[in-house]
């Protein structure tokens, strides 16, 4: 491998690194603002001793979960294609995100799945039982 093509490789793993990074916080970030959400909405909830936010607050739970598990398995096939990327000459490296499923039909994997993910799935289950309770707690005690 020539310089040139060597640092073509470079060029081209760190554009990948950053479009991982990139898909990294904004799977952070989606989950800072559903903490967020249903802060407000139970704040609301609790202040008005109304139990339909507290319901209401699901619908922005299930939104939030899925876009997380969205950007996760963007982040993963970005992931996958690094490897992949890793391994090619320099010459044949692509950005298509597509490319990993071509190499790897194995791991093809849909978002239900990511959706159930161990980096996902605890937070927003967290955050139903939570929206659950608080709407159990005004219904019966206030």
């Amino acid at each position: 491998m020539d310089e040139n093509s060597t640092t073509l490789k470079v060029a081209h793993l760190t554009l990948i690194q950053g479009v991982i990074n990139r898909m990294a916080n904004n799977s952070f970030l989606i989950k800072g603002w559903s903490i967020t959400v249903l802060t407000a909405l139970i704040a609301v909830g609790g202040a008005l001793k109304n139990e339909l936010f507290f319901l209401l607050s699901l619908l922005p739970i299930f939104l939030f979960w899925w876009l997380d598990a969205y950007f996760f398995m963007l982040e993963n096939v970005y992931r996958k294609l690094y490897e992949k990327a890793l391994e090619m000459e320099s010459n044949d490296l692509k950005l298509n995100p597509n490319l990993v499923t071509e190499i790897d039909r194995n791991c093809i994997c849909t978002r239900f799945n990511y959706l159930m993910r161990r980096a996902v799935r605890p937070l927003y289950l967290l955050q139903i039982l939570i929206s659950i309770f608080g709407g159990v707690i005004i219904r019966c005690f206030l």
